[in-house]
């Protein structure tokens, strides 16, 4: 009867399996730690494994936690009293100083004088001007009221004399004042003064600038004679009175006034 070399091994290596632990098995058989042999869990190669006790486990952890909470709390405990520590240090110190503040005042309080005698309050210097040697104040010269009254005005060199026709009539108005509508004596508008100018010689003309623009003939810049009325623009008009300037009733800020002819739309000549 032959008999396979292969089926012969494995009966010898079973019957050993099932009647001994294998070699380097765990000896250890207390309550705590039991040998298993059952199907070990995945992982394990061998099937000699310990079976730990779960009651003694779960004691041993709450141990381990309630150690590590007791050495946190003692932790923060040591790092609370070295803060409270350097605080007491640094209150300290800090009354130390002020008290050498207070200290090195007083002694220098103690040093000055019981009394101070105060400067003599300064004199206000004379005003009337000095005649010795040094630097003399310039006599004060005050400049005479600006005269607005037509009595207190004098026409230019350049213009015809005042009294005598168109020209010297307005020449004769600067200084009054603006009246909206009003044709002298005291107050005039522009072409107020326009119409009571040309009366003068016997000449009447309208008390409206829209009027006026239609009197006579055109004349241009250039062709500009003492007497012609001048249109700054549509709605002004001024008497020409020679060298570049004319009379017209302004505003009534301004009101009858000598300036230069500032513009030029157009220009008529009545006569």
């Amino acid at each position: 009867m032959r008999i396979n070399l292969g089926t012969a091994l494995c009966v010898v290596l079973c019957g050993v399996a099932g009647s001994a632990p294998a070699h380097g098995a765990p000896a250890d058989t207390s309550p705590a730690a039991r040998i298993s042999t059952t199907m070990p869990p995945v992982g394990v190669r061998s099937v000699w494994y310990y079976e730990g006790g779960t009651t003694d486990a779960r004691a041993e952890l709450r141990e381990v936690r309630a150690a590590s909470r007791d050495a946190q709390r003692a932790r923060l405990a040591q790092q609370a009293a070295a803060a409270q520590a350097a605080a007491d240090a640094a209150a300290g110190s800090s009354a130390t100083a002020r008290a050498e503040a207070v200290t090195v005042a007083g002694a220098v309080t103690r040093q000055r004088p019981a009394s101070r005698s105060r400067p003599a309050p300064r004199t206000r210097a004379s005003t009337a001007p000095r005649t010795g040697p040094g630097r003399q104040r310039p006599p004060v010269t005050r400049r005479p009221p600006r005269a607005t009254a037509a009595s207190t005005w004098a026409p230019p060199s350049w213009a015809p004399a005042a009294g005598g026709g168109v020209v010297g009539f307005a020449l004769a108005q600067v200084g009054k004042g603006y009246g909206f509508g009003s044709a002298g004596p005291d107050r005039f508008d522009c072409s107020g003064l326009v119409a009571a100018a040309f009366q003068r010689i016997g000449i009447s003309l309208p008390h409206q600038t829209g009027g006026l623009a239609r009197v006579g003939r055109p004349v241009g810049r250039g062709e500009l004679r003492p007497g012609d009325l001048v249109f700054p623009a549509s709605g002004h008009v001024g008497i020409y009175v020679g060298g570049g300037r004319m009379v017209h009733a302004s505003t009534e800020r301004g009101g009858v006034k000598l300036s230069p002819v500032y513009a030029f739309s157009f220009a008529r000549r009545v006569a």
